[in-house]
C-alpha cells in the first residue's frame, strides 16, 4: 500500500490550527466550513482541531492558557502531545492573512491522500477476481473527491458539529439558504421546505396538476431562490417543458405558447420573448435522455453538479423509470423497490432533495370519499417506507363537474420530521400555474419564521 506521509504537510497544519487557537474569533467560522477533522494528516491534530471547534461551539475563551484544561478535562491532552505541543502550535501562528493559504494547502493535501487511498482500493478490487468489479460504486466515491467530499469515516463529532453549525446559521440566514422552497408560503410554513437528503413524492391521479407544480417549483427555486435545479423528464420532452413553463411566467395559454402559428406577430409575443428570456439565465438543468434508470439520473446529476452545483433534483414520474436490474423486469413491486432506495441513497450522498413524481392506483376511485391516502400509492409499501415526504394532490372538480376548476388541494399525508396538513391553491391549468391567497401564517410553528 502506498506510503502517504509525503502527501502530508504537518508544518501547515500546525500553522492552521495556530491560527485558530491565536485568532478565534476570525479564523474558525472560516476554517470549520472548509475543513473536516479527517483533512488533517495527523491523529494529534485531529484531536486538537474538534476541541477547538468544541470550545468554540461552547462560547469558551480559546488561548493557550484556557485549551491545555479544556484537553485535559476531555481526557485527550497526551493525545495532542501534551503542553509543549500546544505551545509549539500557539508560536506558529503567523497572522489571519495567511489562513487562505493554509487552508487550501491542507485541502489539497487531503484531497490527494483521498484519491491515491480510493486508487488502491479501486486495485485490490480489480485485481480479485474473486468479487465483482463495482465501477458504479468507483466512479461515485471519485466524484465526491472531487468535490472535496470523500471522507473515509464521519465521527460524531463531525456530525453535532455540522448539525449544530446549521442550527446557528439558520438563525442568521433566510430558511430558503438551506433548503428548496416550493414558492407557495403556505405550503412551505407547513413543510418547512424541501431539505437535503430527503425523498418526497407528489403523487396524484392523473390530470391533477402535478407535473404544472413540479415545473413551477423548479422555475420559482431557480429564478427566484438562485437554485440549481435538475429537472428529469421521462413523460416530455425538453421543448415541452420549456412551453409550459413559459405559460407560466407569462401567464399565457400554454396551447398558445405551444401551437399557435401567429404568435411571433400576437401582442402576446412581447411577454412570451421575456419569459423565455428570464428562463434561458436560470439555473435549471432539463434531463430527458439516458435518465430512465437511477443509475442514469446519477450520473447526469454528478455531472451537473460537478459542473455547476446542485441543490435538488425533480424526477417526472418515478412510475416510468427502469430499475436496472434484469431481475426485476416481471416483478414491478420489487422494481418500484429498487428503484425508491436507490432514489433515497441518492439524495444523501448527493446532499440534495430528490422531489419524485408518483402515480396514484385507481383505488381512489373506488371510494365515496376520493381525497388520496396512503395507501393509494402504487407499491404503495415501498415508497410510503423510503419517503420523508409524501404530498398527493387532489382536485374536486375532476369527479363532480359542479365544483370549481381552479381549486387544489394539496395534502401532507407523511412529513417525518413534521406535521400533516393540507393547503389550497388555485390551479389555473392552461397557464399550468398554482397560486394561493395571501399568506395568514395559519400553518406556523412557534417560533418558526416563514421566507419573506
Amino acid at each position: 500500500m502506498t506510503d502517504y506521509r509525503h502527501l502530508a504537510d504537518v508544518e501547515t497544519e500546525k500553522d492552521l490550527l495556530g491560527s485558530m487557537m491565536s485568532r478565534p474569533d476570525e479564523a474558525i467560522p472560516k476554517v470549520r466550513a472548509e475543513i473536516l477533522a479527517d483533512d488533517f494528516f495527523r491523529h494529534s491534530h485531529r484531536e486538537l482541531y474538534v476541541c477547538l471547534l468544541a470550545m468554540y461551539q461552547e462560547h469558551k475563551p480559546i488561548d493557550i492558557t484556557t485549551v491545555a484544561p479544556y484537553l485535559q478535562s476531555r481526557g485527550v491532552l497526551d493525545k495532542v502531545g501534551g503542553l509543549s505541543a500546544l505551545t509549539d502550535i500557539y508560536g506558529k501562528a503567523l497572522g489571519i492573512g495567511a489562513l487562505d493559504s493554509y487552508i487550501s494547502t491542507v485541502k489539497d493535501r487531503a484531497r490527494r491522500r483521498n484519491a491515491v487511498q480510493l486508487m488502491d482500493v479501486a486495485i485490490a478490487q480489480a485485481l480479485d477476481l474473486s468479487e465483482d468489479l463495482d465501477m458504479h460504486d468507483f466512479q461515485s466515491k471519485l466524484a465526491k473527491v472531487a468535490q472535496d467530499r470523500y471522507v473515509a469515516e464521519c465521527s460524531m463529532q463531525d456530525v453535532a458539529l455540522e448539525f449544530l453549525t446549521e442550527v446557528e446559521e439558520r438563525a442568521k440566514e433566510d430558511a430558503g439558504d438551506f433548503c428548496v422552497m416550493s414558492g407557495l408560503k403556505m405550503l412551505d410554513s407547513l413543510l418547512h421546505g424541501f431539505r437535503r437528503q430527503e425523498l418526497i413524492y407528489i403523487a396524484a391521479r392523473p390530470s391533477m396538476g402535478k407535473s404544472a407544480l413540479a415545473i413551477q417549483i423548479a422555475v420559482d427555486a431557480a429564478m427566484n431562490q438562485g437554485k440549481q435545479i435538475m429537472y428529469v423528464s421521462l413523460e416530455m420532452g425538453k421543448r415541452q417543458i420549456f412551453g409550459r413553463a413559459v405559460a407560466n411566467l407569462a401567464k399565457i395559454n400554454s396551447e398558445t405558447v405551444m401551437y399557435d402559428s401567429n404568435l411571433a406577430n400576437s401582442p402576446k409575443y412581447a411577454a412570451v420573448f421575456d419569459a423565455a428570456n428570464k428562463l434561458s439565465q436560470i439555473g435549471l438543468y432539463i434531463k430527458t435522455q439516458d435518465v430512465n434508470t437511477p443509475r442514469g439520473i446519477y450520473n447526469q446529476a454528478l455531472q451537473v453538479q460537478g459542473k455547476h452545483g446542485l441543490d435538488a433534483i425533480i424526477i417526472d414520474h418515478v412510475h416510468l423509470m427502469d430499475s436496472g436490474a434484469r431481475r426485476d423486469s416481471d416483478n414491478q413491486n420489487a422494481n418500484m423497490s429498487r428503484i425508491s432506495k436507490a432514489l433515497k441513497a441518492m439524495a444523501i450522498d448527493l446532499d440534495v432533495p430528490v422531489i419524485a413524481l408518483a402515480q396514484l392506483s385507481r383505488g381512489v376511485e373506488t371510494r365515496n370519499d376520493k381525497r388520496p391516502l396512503l395507501s393509494d400509492l402504487r407499491d404503495s409499501g415501498t415508497l410510503e417506507q423510503d419517503a420523508d415526504k409524501v404530498l398527493m394532490l387532489y382536485r374536486e372538480s375532476y369527479y363532480d363537474e359542479t365544483a370549481r376548476e381552479d381549486i387544489v388541494q394539496i395534502l401532507v399525508r407523511k412529513q417525518r420530521d413534521g406535521r400533516l396538513g393540507s393547503v389550497n391553491v388555485n390551479f389555473t391549468k392552461q397557464y399550468s400555474r398554482m397560486e394561493e391567497p395571501e399568506f395568514g401564517g395559519s400553518y406556523e410553528d412557534s417560533g418558526f419564521t416563514p421566507p419573506a
